[in-house]
């Protein structure tokens, strides 16, 4: 299933700058181009994925081809949503636009009806004089909503250099560990462990420009407490064993394992092995997981040693 995603990832990428995005241009604007990601999640036997105009479904199962073409409108129809997390009867989606930090909620049973949802938490207490400049640097998107596989109410999100935190759905937020300076750049990704929800692992980019500067933060008590991991410049990937909770990899330019829960790491590959690009989004072989599989823009690659060497 992982496999397939990025392929599916590709393909919701042309879709996206295509049949969708000719339907409107309200929220199309500069803010999309350079953030707005597919993203792909099953629910009740429907595959939901975001667009730039809103969360849109397949009924599964569906036969491959022309099923892009056959997807329907399921939630916040004409928003450019970045990523979203269901609770029984309930979406939160992360909208993509300009102002930043909105959130949004379908209301009642109804996904096709939804209300502006943006907590306290997500709004800058500072605001430029000019609130129609399409950038601003106090607002950030919410890149990603991740929630807890053993509880729904339980969510992560990563808005610039900050996570928040989440304990009933998306109704209040608290930043972890506030006072660490954790990356000076953003956070884009962050990801459970699906075997372990203890285990939680967050990738970051720094504004220096030295090779290796970026960062991984991990927690494997559940948030309490976060260590750092260095050396993974441009780190895009996270992959946890589909079998052994005990197993995750991160690959950037480099590549880094653990094999005991993320308490210790070895790096498989050093900084200059690759010559870019490299398999940044990274899974194991669901079947077993005896392979890594990557991929980047331009092909696909897999590794039997955790990222030392990679074969097309």
């Amino acid at each position: 299933m992982k496999v397939t995603k990025f392929f599916i990832s590709i393909v919701l990428a042309l879709v996206a700058n295509s049949v969708f995005a000719q339907t409107t241009t309200i929220n199309y604007n500069t803010y999309v181009r350079n953030f707005f990601s597919p993203q792909l999640k099953i629910v009740n036997d429907n595959l939901l994925f975001t667009t730039p105009v809103g969360v849109y479904f397949i009924t599964l199962p569906h036969e491959y081809g022309s099923a892009w073409f056959e997807a329907y409108p399921y939630a916040f129809r004409g928003l450019a949503v970045n990523d979203f997390v269901v609770n029984e009867n309930k979406m939160l989606a992360a909208q993509t636009n300009n102002v930043g930090h909105i959130l949004v909620m379908t209301e009642g049973n109804d996904a096709r009806n939804h209300i502006l949802f943006t907590p306290q938490e997500f709004i800058p207490t500072v605001r430029p004089d000019d609130m129609h400049s399409m950038f601003y640097e106090c607002f950030n998107i919410v890149n990603c909503l991740v929630q807890n596989p053993n509880d729904e109410n339980e969510l992560y999100a990563t808005i610039g250099g900050n996570i928040l935190k989440s304990k009933d759905f998306g109704q209040t937020w608290i930043k972890i560990d506030e006072n660490a300076e954790y990356c000076r750049g953003d956070f884009y990704d962050i990801k459970y462990n699906p075997l372990n929800s203890d285990v939680i692992i967050a990738l970051g980019e720094t504004n220096q420009e030295d090779i290796g500067s970026d960062k991984a933060i991990y927690t494997t008590d559940g948030g309490a407490t976060w260590d750092i991991l260095g050396g993974l410049h441009m780190p895009k990937g996270i992959a946890f064993h589909p079998t052994d909770p005990n197993i995750a990899v991160i690959a950037g330019v480099a590549v880094a394992v653990s094999r005991d829960g993320c308490k210790t790491w070895e790096f498989t590959s050093e900084l200059n092995q690759f010559a870019l690009p490299v398999p940044y989004y990274i899974a194991f072989d669901q079947c077993g997981g005896d392979r890594l599989y990557g991929a980047d823009t331009q092909k696909m690659n897999y590794s039997d040693d955790f990222g030392a060497t990679w074969k097309e």
